[in-house]
């Protein structure tokens, strides 16, 4: 992810980082 982090609009590295913070 952080390869793509880079090129990736802001409004996906919002969502990948809420899905990491919501408890499974």
């Amino acid at each position: 992810f952080a390869a793509s982090c880079g090129g990736a609009p802001i409004g996906i590295v919002k969502q990948y980082i809420q899905q990491q913070q919501t408890p499974h």
